[in-house]
């Protein structure tokens, strides 16, 4: 999953920097104003798959929120855990969990600097 969000994300910015530009272009020229910015099939597609990869990292990366406090699921504590400390297999799962919520972050802040 990360591997994908790290395929998805560099075109998804990409395609809102272009977006962007169009924006502030046809604002300029136009005087302000709504501003349509047409989305391709390939624009489209692009951003219905990193909604679905959205939905698939929050579904494994949280709990089902029963009671007070949310919390990472069993599953995925037990197998950041699995091995013992420092064996290859808990590196590789820590690193790959790391590596998703990296990825999440990071679309976030990409998104907060597109708005701001």
């Amino acid at each position: 999953l990360s591997s994908l969000f790290g395929q998805c994300l560099p075109q998804l910015r990409e395609l809102f920097e272009a977006s962007a530009d169009r924006t502030t272009l046809t604002s300029a020229i136009g005087g302000g104003g709504s501003v349509e910015v047409e989305i391709t099939p390939d624009a489209a597609a692009l951003l219905e798959e990193a909604r679905l990869l959205v939905v698939c990292a929050c579904h494994l990366l949280t709990d089902d929120n029963a009671g007070e406090t949310p919390l990472v699921p069993d599953a995925i504590v037990k197998s950041t855990m699995a091995g013992g400390s420092g064996s290859v297999e808990q590196e590789a799962t820590t690193a790959a969990v790391v590596g998703l919520v990296n990825s999440l972050v990071s679309l976030a802040e990409f998104q907060a600097s597109r708005i701001a």
